[in-house]
């Protein structure tokens, strides 16, 4: 019996590394994050609260299109991918949750994107800072859990092409915090921010366990912050080489904001997430590409 249960954890184990399958608190957390958070509007974007503002044909068709492109993305997912797709999810659950619970974002509003967004506008979730001196400011975030290279890469090249472009991106399906406005929300400045898996199964466990106290001070809003200070830094820097001066406008807005921000969040210690890989690989891609 000993042999047999010592043959069937080391399978699991053999089955964890080959990514054959997710450790059980990813796929409970992700049930979680798909119930609680992606499915209510007070976290996520609803296609459906737009049918005043574009017309439910317009609305539907959009949501018709989604399906075209989930069917696709379907087709050509490995189990690799599908993996790392909901990984990142648990990630954005998380996220979504204690941006507002634990301030892990500062006074912004962080929402779920809508589908559309997700696959058209390749916009998993987006934030919203807002005062009363310097208005609204919005950034879009792209969620990453992998350690392919390749796949952080790809991602910064598409914000370095919009940069070259002299158009950033927009979100079609667009809500601010204050209520006033629901639309599309142009010239926005994107990011991408990850961690390696093994941290999203840590926080996925605190998540699950509702240990709000641990996830209040998690090294994970300062890492967070640190990827996107380190690319708007390179992103502005890169637009301003090359005379695109809307571009250099929204990313030194959004700069001015995450830079107060990452001066609040420096008390807190990194310890193992120190040395990322997922976050070394943004660091190192956003400096050769925007160089």
């Amino acid at each position: 019996m000993d042999s047999e249960r010592r043959q069937e954890k080391r399978q699991h184990q053999e089955a964890l590394h080959m990514r054959t399958e997710l450790p059980k608190v990813i796929t409970e957390a992700h049930v979680r994050a798909q119930k609680e958070i992606f499915s209510n509007k007070d976290y996520a974007v609803q296609a459906t609260e737009f049918f005043n503002v574009y017309g439910e044909d317009s609305v539907k068709k959009d949501m018709m299109e989604v399906l075209r492109l989930r069917k696709i993305f379907t087709q050509e997912e490995t189990l690799e991918k599908k993996h790392s797709k909901m990984q990142a999810e648990v990630l954005e659950g998380i996220l979504l949750m204690h941006s507002e619970l634990s301030n892990w974002l500062g006074d912004a509003r962080t929402l779920k994107a809508s589908l559309y967004d997700d696959y058209k506008n390749k916009t998993d979730m987006f934030s919203e800072w807002f005062s009363a001196e310097e208005g609204s400011r919005v950034l879009a975030l792209g969620v990453d859990v992998t350690f392919s290279r390749m796949s952080v890469d790809n991602k910064l090249h598409q914000i370095k092409r919009e940069i070259d472009a002299g158009e950033l991106g927009k979100i079609r399906y667009f809500k601010d915090m204050q209520g006033d406005f629901m639309g599309t929300r142009n010239n926005v400045p994107r990011t991408i921010i990850g961690i390696r898996p093994q941290a999203v199964e840590e926080l996925a466990s605190l998540w699950m366990k509702n240990d709000n106290k641990a996830l209040a001070s998690h090294p994970i809003q300062r890492i967070i912050i640190e990827e996107i200070h380190q690319q708007l830094s390179a992103m502005l820097a890169y637009a301003e080489k090359h005379g695109k001066e809307d571009p250099a406008r929204a990313y030194q807005q959004a700069l001015l904001t995450i830079g107060k921000l990452r001066e609040e969040k420096e008390h807190i210690p990194l310890g193992s997430y120190a040395d990322d890989p997922v976050a070394n690989q943004i660091a190192t891609g956003s400096k050769t590409i925007f160089a």
